[in-house]
């Protein structure tokens, strides 16, 4: 599952998308990734692509409009609302206070 996430994570996947690049229902799927890996497909997608967000924001000085649609979200409000629940602040003060660490 990882790698296949890995690879798909920037495009606007759906769990039934997923499943069905699998061969899968999409409750089998969904079992069965829950079973893998303790969380649902949706919390692991965000999850990864938070991830990719803080890399970037760490390593790079590409603006956080930019880094949204590179890491999946078509708008980069909604990806700095969902930045800041999971890492607990804005992309823009992430990236001040971990700028190349």
């Amino acid at each position: 599952f990882s790698v296949w996430i890995r690879h798909h994570y920037v495009e606007d996947i759906s769990l039934e998308q997923a499943a069905s690049s699998m061969g899968m229902s999409s409750f089998y799927f969904s079992r069965l990734f829950r079973a893998s890996y303790n969380r649902t497909f949706l919390e692991y997608l965000t999850a990864y692509r938070i991830d990719r967000a803080a890399e970037l924001l760490r390593t790079t000085d590409v603006p956080v409009r930019e880094i949204a649609p590179r890491i999946g979200y078509a708008d980069s409000n909604y990806f700095s609302k969902v930045f800041k629940r999971h890492i607990g602040v804005t992309p823009t003060e992430y990236r001040q206070q971990h700028k190349f660490s």
